[in-house]
Protein backbone atom coordinates (compact mmCIF):
# COMPACT_ATOMS: atom_id res chain seq x y z
CA UNK A 1 0.00 0.00 0.00
CA UNK A 2 1.43 3.09 -0.93
CA UNK A 3 1.85 6.15 1.75
CA UNK A 4 -0.71 8.57 0.18
CA UNK A 5 -3.33 5.57 0.56
CA UNK A 6 -2.74 4.73 4.06
CA UNK A 7 -2.81 8.54 4.38
CA UNK A 8 -4.04 10.88 2.11
CA UNK A 9 -3.93 13.85 4.47
CA UNK A 10 -0.27 13.62 3.98
CA UNK A 11 1.55 17.00 2.86
CA UNK A 12 4.44 16.79 0.95
CA UNK A 13 7.31 19.10 0.13
CA UNK A 14 10.49 18.90 -1.23
CA UNK A 15 12.98 21.53 -0.67
CA UNK A 16 16.50 21.17 -2.69
CA UNK A 17 19.64 23.23 -1.92
CA UNK A 18 22.68 22.94 -3.92
CA UNK A 19 25.80 23.91 -5.66
CA UNK A 20 28.81 22.88 -7.83
CA UNK A 21 32.13 21.35 -6.78
CA UNK A 22 34.51 23.35 -6.45
CA UNK A 23 33.12 25.65 -5.88
CA UNK A 24 35.25 29.25 -6.93
CA UNK A 25 36.16 27.36 -10.28
CA UNK A 26 38.85 29.64 -10.54
CA UNK A 27 40.47 28.55 -7.10
CA UNK A 28 39.35 25.15 -7.32
CA UNK A 29 40.97 23.94 -3.50
CA UNK A 30 40.03 27.24 -1.64
CA UNK A 31 36.45 25.33 -0.48
CA UNK A 32 36.87 22.03 0.53
CA UNK A 33 33.90 19.52 0.05
CA UNK A 34 32.73 19.47 3.01
CA UNK A 35 32.75 23.36 3.35
CA UNK A 36 30.89 23.46 -0.26
CA UNK A 37 28.30 20.61 1.30
CA UNK A 38 27.94 23.10 3.97
CA UNK A 39 26.83 25.86 1.40
CA UNK A 40 24.29 23.60 0.39
CA UNK A 41 23.35 22.98 3.56
CA UNK A 42 22.53 26.99 3.76
CA UNK A 43 20.63 27.10 0.61
CA UNK A 44 18.43 23.76 1.97
CA UNK A 45 17.31 26.07 5.27
CA UNK A 46 16.85 29.02 2.98
CA UNK A 47 14.25 27.21 1.06
CA UNK A 48 12.69 25.46 3.80
CA UNK A 49 12.39 29.02 5.30
CA UNK A 50 11.08 31.07 2.41
CA UNK A 51 8.10 28.79 1.45
CA UNK A 52 9.21 24.97 1.02
CA UNK A 53 9.20 23.27 -2.74
CA UNK A 54 11.76 25.13 -3.57
CA UNK A 55 15.35 24.62 -4.99
CA UNK A 56 17.87 27.21 -4.46
CA UNK A 57 21.82 26.97 -5.79
CA UNK A 58 24.48 28.89 -4.00
CA UNK A 59 26.71 30.40 -7.08
CA UNK A 60 29.64 32.23 -6.79
CA UNK A 61 29.64 35.75 -6.21
CA UNK A 62 31.92 39.02 -7.83
CA UNK A 63 34.83 37.94 -5.03
CA UNK A 64 36.36 35.36 -3.80
CA UNK A 65 37.03 35.14 -0.10
CA UNK A 66 40.28 34.94 1.54
CA UNK A 67 41.44 31.59 3.13
CA UNK A 68 40.72 33.35 6.96
CA UNK A 69 36.92 34.27 5.87
CA UNK A 70 36.24 30.72 4.44
CA UNK A 71 34.66 29.55 7.93
CA UNK A 72 32.47 32.76 8.31
CA UNK A 73 30.82 32.14 4.30
CA UNK A 74 30.38 28.74 4.73
CA UNK A 75 28.70 29.41 8.55
CA UNK A 76 26.41 32.36 7.76
CA UNK A 77 24.88 33.12 4.86
CA UNK A 78 24.33 36.46 5.16
CA UNK A 79 27.79 37.66 5.30
CA UNK A 80 28.26 35.37 2.35
CA UNK A 81 25.89 37.65 0.43
CA UNK A 82 26.74 40.63 1.92
CA UNK A 83 30.13 40.23 1.29
CA UNK A 84 29.44 39.43 -2.50
CA UNK A 85 31.12 35.59 -1.79
CA UNK A 86 28.29 34.08 -3.08
CA UNK A 87 24.78 34.69 -4.51
CA UNK A 88 21.37 32.97 -4.29
CA UNK A 89 19.70 31.79 -7.99
CA UNK A 90 15.84 29.97 -6.92
CA UNK A 91 13.13 28.55 -9.19
CA UNK A 92 10.79 30.97 -8.32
Amino acid sequence: MELSQRNPDLKRTCSIGFNCFPFYPDDPELLSFDETVMLADLALYYAKKNGRNISVQIIPGSKIPLPDEVNKIVTSLEMGLDGDYYTIRTDR
